[in-house]
């Protein structure tokens, strides 16, 4: 996913594509998006934060994974880099969303950060990891 470019670059390019007043705007990611989009609100203020499936990637959830999965998608550095990180505090209270049919790994993981962070959960019937057009459609209707 991130080719094999490090997270931090990954961040700092995102950060740096981010137009004046992001105050005024809303940010929305999914999976591994809302996860970047947790780590950019955690240094840039924006008027909401809406996190739907995030990618369960950081410090010890990414041992969530099996190796043999992770190696498709992430180089050795890349894990190492994930490994090391952990979801801080966003500077504007984020809605968590998650599809119902996810792992309960995952489930805990959102409940945890709403639990630490607040904002707002909220379970989207139906649901796995996909965006879907019924998932859309429930977060626009909260947003």
């Amino acid at each position: 996913t991130f080719g094999k470019e490090t997270f931090a670059n990954i961040m700092a390019r995102a950060v740096d594509q981010i137009v004046i007043n992001p105050e005024q705007d809303i940010i929305l990611g999914f999976s591994i998006g809302g996860l970047v989009a947790w780590k950019l609100a955690e240094r840039v203020r924006f008027k909401k934060v809406v996190i739907c499936s995030i990618a369960a990637l950081l410090g010890k959830n990414l041992s969530l994974y099996p190796v043999a999965e992770l190696e498709k998608i992430f180089t050795l550095d890349q894990r190492a880099e994930l490994s090391g990180e952990d979801y801080g505090e966003p500077l504007e209270l984020p809605i968590l969303f998650y599809g119902s049919k996810e792992t309960e790994q995952v489930i805990q993981l959102y409940k945890k950060l709403n639990k630490k962070f607040g904002g707002g959960l909220f379970e989207v019937n139906g649901a796995g990891h996909d965006l879907s057009d019924d998932y859309l459609k429930q977060v626009k209707g909260m947003i």
